[in-house]
């Protein structure tokens, strides 16, 4: 069964398990910032939790120079399924394209009103460790565009494949732009927060949900190349706009 299919299998489930009582309700917002603050909506029954997720991206020039200690900040705050919660920083490196730093934080009731604290630092030391690198939305291959230098805690040469999507979803109201999703190919380095939250299931990147399949090996200081294959779709450069 597709890994998207058998998502939705469960959401179905969970509705049916649900019950009839009152539903969760989460604040709604998003910002390019740490925090933000919005208006409550009523959750669909089968997201059981709230949850803040936070990202940072800091771009680096080249494998050879140093990371911006500033990047892009993103915050999002919606339903969601607590199967989906998870704790820690994950981090992926995507060479050229920078270092994404994401926090999920699940809560419920008064917890959820406690305000999002900024991401921590990241350690930028070069580890001795190496992985293949590409990202891509709309071609049928995600062929290795070089390697890219692992840093501080990125252990795992990671590769992943499956569905990206974007945009708020789980309330009964229609908000904001529509859900866009799209195939999606990354290869790079990774913490093992990042590679334990994926192999758990959906996981997240930056404003991302990630659905699908791939593996975390450990890092070594030699690569070898690899191709992903998939079917190629449209909305890919949205979604580039959403990590780029």
């Amino acid at each position: 069964m597709h890994p998207l299919t058998l998502y939705w299998f469960k959401m179905g489930i969970l509705l049916f398990l649900a019950g009839e009582g009152l539903p969760l309700r989460c604040e709604i917002c998003r910002d390019t910032n740490y925090d933000c603050t919005g208006p409550a909506y009523a959750c669909l029954p089968f997201f059981d939790s709230c949850v803040t997720i936070q990202s940072e991206k800091r771009p680096a020039f080249s494998i050879n120079k140093p990371y911006h200690s500033k990047g892009k900040r993103a915050v999002l705050k919606k339903c969601i399924g607590s199967s989906i919660c998870s704790e820690g920083v994950s981090i992926v490196n995507i060479g050229r394209r920078g270092i994404i730093t994401t926090k999920v934080s699940c809560c419920k009731g008064d917890d959820c009103r406690k305000p999002a604290l900024p991401l921590p630092p990241i350690n930028t030391t070069a580890n001795g460790k190496a992985c293949p690198v590409c990202l891509t939305f709309s071609k049928t291959i995600c062929q290795s565009e070089g390697t890219v230098r692992c840093v501080g805690d990125q252990l795992y040469c990671l590769l992943i494949y499956g569905i990206a999507s974007a945009g708020v979803s789980g309330t009964f109201a229609s908000i904001g732009d529509p859900v866009i999703s799209s195939h999606i190919a990354i290869r790079g380095c990774a913490n093992q927060v990042f590679c334990d939250t994926f192999h758990e299931g959906a996981v997240h990147l930056a404003s991302l949900t990630l659905i699908g399949s791939g593996n975390c090996e450990l890092a070594t200081s030699t690569v070898q190349g690899l191709s992903v294959y998939f079917l190629p779709v449209l909305g890919g450069l949205f979604l580039l706009k959403s990590i780029a």
